[in-house]
């Protein structure tokens, strides 16, 4: 330690090299060591005409001995800091440091310290987290705030890290009649005068500041008959009458999973009151608030008859939020490098939950679609290991994304499957016991597993929480010996620079020609395992996998693949069957597997399937392999194949369909339509409301985009009927979005983006999709490169998810080998955390460009349009699934 680290030391001073922008890890890991009791009380006041808020804030915190006090201050547009006192005398030294408030250690004493300040924060200047919502049906307003990761320093000044748990106490004065909602529960309302109001709350428990949160406006309520004291939801007045029926049953989904989770950890729900926001156009589908969760409301409110995929999703959502207030909010990760922990839990503990409270939702399968994507991420140069080391909160928005979601839940269900669910229970509860209202990191999490299991799990952790990357796993049989007996063998080799081994346990499932199976148990520890299956085999045809334990890209020989695709209609399980289709995919995605040899297989089974999120997930592959994968001939040469099975599964000439099935299908063929019939089909739906009398706004506004997608116009009597049929509230964005769709409006749409600030995060997020169709790439590549630049602006402005979205929109609209290369030429200019972005959206270009490459080529294209024609339609000529070589 050097001299004036040694000075600093002795007279409490932090070294000024801790104050950068944002939150640096080290300055945090000071505080901690200096600071504890943290309480708030923040006297605030919203402003007429709701460009400000202005608050009287008091910090109280227990320091051992004088020290310097540093808290956390992000100054956005008008915002600033007056009038600071400590311990109730002027503080003339106080000063602002790099986003920092400094008192110094001369004003301080051992003990508790008491700052008073006054602060204004603009309200939905970008970057700030208290935001605005004008609803347009009723003319009202909504103001709400969202502090996640580190963004409750643009309200007021605060220790923003996570580990700094701290009480707060609001008073908000608002606009008479509205209601408030915060972490804790409301006290009293006093009336100021006819137009205003002060409405009270009561000091919250023990959060960390990114957990804050009020939402005031005109709100409606809702109350379940049965639920506890307390729990309420909050809607738009304006959609109080026609979102009663889904707001009720949120509210009671909601009431279940409390009892479960609750009966789960042995703990009771750990907060005074739990309440549900639901907040038109939120930048996330729902936040985890203590005590108080806002929720998308296009999430929550889905009118029927919705695709069965998205009320799954939104049964999804709420168990997700409802158990981050056991994971997240009553036992937290001590810095965001951690963030997985709370995540991973809350969706594989919504999984386990759906599993119980809703088994007919196959959630087992939602969550393998779910790790699909983080097994797509997984094995790009972009992936990041669970544990992402983060020296600067200012970075954190970028640690979210399908490793954290996708990855982390699979392999806790992964490490319970191995260790036992008794055991594994006792872990979590073990966890919430000792650290309710703390913090922990990765550490602690697996010494709870390892001390309810016995084992040691150090390797475990080392493979899967540090280490990027994961194994590619291989499964064969060999033949049978004299004696007649076979045996499986198993294989695993690392990708994406990682190390092996990589421990797991998973199933193996022996499979006959009339679909009888036999499942066998397979622990992988080493980069081979033989196991002896011997005359137990029902049959030679092996599925890796089978049961989804497993992570990582499992793989098979060629004629098992084949044979496995051969039994998709004698298998039962939709699981199972989404294993098959995964492993096609990644043959497509390895360009081992042709695109037009995918979509002829899928055209062949589609008609069969039942399962409506398979069905979905299959729909969302087939527009990919259409859209992006195959060359302008192969599509048009197989456009009206996947035009007339989609057609065939909304108008129930295959079979007699439920209606969200039937909207799943009728929603895949306005993606992708393309021969004049299917156009003429769509303009009908626009213009005509008895032909459309299901459909909602935003399927309106889809076929739209998908016919300025093809045609660059829209008739006048379309456009006028698309207006007249939009929902007030919806009108002005998603025409916006619309809009995106023609080809020569790019430019003036990304000028948009990227000067207008005030314009809403939704409305961009909307246009995303359309304005990059890949029918249009030609148009947008001149754009690419000004999208990437950016990137560091738009992360700083912008939520999470936010930079995620539109980098993959942009790159993912791209489909030739320029594009790649006007991508690969931007990355050195992007921070270490943006590139790893960019190079997972750069991934996917890579394989869309050398699928096009290899099997667009004329002598393929011949070849293919001869063996389909050879089919005459009746049935699949087969297509060998070669294994995919890394």
């Amino acid at each position: 330690m050097g001299t004036q680290a040694r000075v600093n030391r002795a007279l409490g001073r932090v070294d000024t090299k801790l104050l950068a922008p944002g939150i640096s890890h080290a300055l945090a890991r000071w505080r901690t060591r200096h600071y504890a009791d943290v309480r708030y009380r923040i006297d605030a006041r919203l402003a007429r005409g709701l460009r400000t808020m202005r608050a009287a804030l008091t910090i109280n915190v227990t320091v051992r001995a004088p020290c310097d006090i540093v808290l956390d201050w992000c100054a956005i547009a008008d915002a600033r800091v007056d009038a600071i006192r400590i311990n109730g005398a002027l503080c003339p030294d106080a000063r602002i440091v790099s986003e920092h408030v400094m008192i110094p250690a001369s004003a301080t004493r051992a003990g508790e310290n008491e700052i008073v300040l006054c602060a204004q924060a603009p309200i939905g200047a970008p970057g700030s987290a208290l935001l605005r919502y004008h609803d347009v049906a009723d003319g009202s307003d909504y103001v709400y705030t969202l502090c996640v990761p580190a963004d409750a320093r643009t309200l007021f000044p605060c220790f923003d890290q996570p580990d700094l748990k701290g009480r707060f106490t609001l008073s908000l004065e608002c606009p008479s009649g509205w209601q408030v909602v915060s972490n804790a529960p409301r006290v009293a309302v006093h009336r100021i005068d006819t137009r205003c109001q002060r409405v009270q709350f009561d000091a919250s428990a023990p959060i960390s500041t990114y957990l804050f949160a009020f939402a005031a406006g005109p709100f409606a309520s809702m109350r379940e008959r049965g639920l506890r004291q307390g729990c309420m939801l909050w809607l738009r007045r304006s959609q109080k009458r026609s979102g009663r029926r889904a707001a009720h049953a949120a509210l009671e989904l909601n009431r279940r999973a409390l009892e479960y989770f609750s009966e789960y950890t042995q703990r009771a729900f750990p907060f005074a009151k739990y309440d549900l926001v639901l907040i038109p156009e939120f930048a996330f589908n729902g936040m985890e608030h203590a005590g108080a969760t806002f929720l998308r409301e296009e999430s929550v409110l889905i009118a029927p008859p919705a695709p069965a995929v998205e009320y799954a999703k939104c049964a999804n959502l709420i168990l997700h939020e409802t158990a981050h207030q056991w994971f997240g909010n009553l036992v937290t990760m001590r810095w965001f490098d951690d963030v997985w922990i709370k995540e991973a839990f809350a969706n594989w503990l919504a999984a386990r939950a759906a599993a119980t409270l809703l088994p007919s939702s196959n959630p087992w399968l939602s969550f393998a679609v779910l790790k699909s994507s983080a097994l797509q991420t997984d094995s790009s140069a972009g992936t990041t290991p669970l544990r992402q080391p983060l020296s600067n909160l200012a970075d954190a928005k970028s640690l979210y994304g399908n490793i954290v979601y996708g990855k982390g839940p699979a392999l806790l269900r992964q490490l319970e499957h191995d260790i036992g669910a008794r055991a594994f229970q006792r872990g979590v509860q073990s966890l919430i016991a000792a650290y309710a209202y703390k913090t922990i990191d990765r550490r602690e999490l697996i010494d709870a597993f390892a001390t309810a299991s016995g084992r040691d799990l150090s390797v475990w952790a080392r493979q899967w929480i540090t280490t990027p990357g994961l194994p590619r796993i291989t499964v064969r049989m060999s033949r049978p010996g004299r004696d007649g007996r076979s045996s499986m063998l198993v294989e695993q080799r690392g990708a994406a620079k990682a190390s092996l081994p990589w421990p797991q346990r998973f199933a193996v499932a022996s499979m006959s020609a009339r679909g009888a199976s036999r499942t066998f148990d397979v622990r992988l520890d080493s980069s081979q395992v033989r196991l002896s299956a011997g005359r137990t085999l029902v049959g030679r045809t092996l599925l890796p996998n089978a049961s989804d334990f497993g992570y990582g890209l499992f793989t098979t020989d060629p004629g098992n693949g084949d044979a496995l695709l051969a039994l998709l209609p004698r298998i039962k399980d939709p699981l199972r069957r989404w294993s098959i289709w995964s492993m096609v995919w990644e043959a497509v995605r390895e360009a081992t597997f042709g695109p037009d040899a995918f979509l002829r297989q899928v055209s062949h089974w589609l008609p069969s399937e039942q399962e409506p999120l398979l069905l979905a997930a299959l729909s969302e592959r087939t527009q990919i392999a259409l859209r992006r994968y195959c060359t302008d001939a192969q599509r048009d040469s197989m456009a009206a194949e996947i035009e007339a099975v989609l057609e065939a599964g909304f108008t129930g000439a295959t079979r007699q369909r439920d209606a969200s099935v039937r909207t799943s299908f009728r929603r895949a063929f306005i993606n992708v339509a393309q021969t004049d019939a299917s156009r003429a089909r769509l303009h009908a739906w626009i213009v005509d409301s008895e032909s459309a009398d299901a459909m909602t706004s935003i399927d309106l506004h889809h076929c739209a985009q998908r016919l300025l997608i093809l045609d660059g116009t829209l008739p006048s009597e379309a456009m006028r009927a698309l207006r007249r049929r939009t929902e007030a509230a919806h009108r002005d964005r998603l025409m916006f979005a619309t809009g995106a769709a023609a080809r020569a409006a790019k430019r003036s749409y990304l000028d948009a983006f990227l000067d207008e600030r005030s314009m809403p995060e939704s409305w961009i997020e909307e246009a995303l999709a359309p304005f990059n169709a890949p029918e249009h790439a030609r148009q947008t590549q001149p754009l690419l490169a000004r999208a990437i630049r950016a990137l560091p602006r738009l992360k700083n402005e912008h939520k999470i998810f936010f930079v995620n979205r539109w980098v993959a929109a942009f790159i993912g609209g791209q489909t030739s080998d320029s594009a790649l290369r006007i991508v690969q030429r931007e990355l050195p200019r992007l921070p270490p955390d943006l590139r790893r972005k960019v190079l997972e959206a750069t991934d996917e270009l890579a394989r869309t460009v050398g699928i096009r490459t290899r099997f667009g080529r004329a002598a393929y294209v011949r070849r293919a349009l001869v063996r389909a024609k050879g089919a005459n339609g009746s049935k699949v000529t087969p297509y060998r699934v070669r294994e995919a070589q890394p």
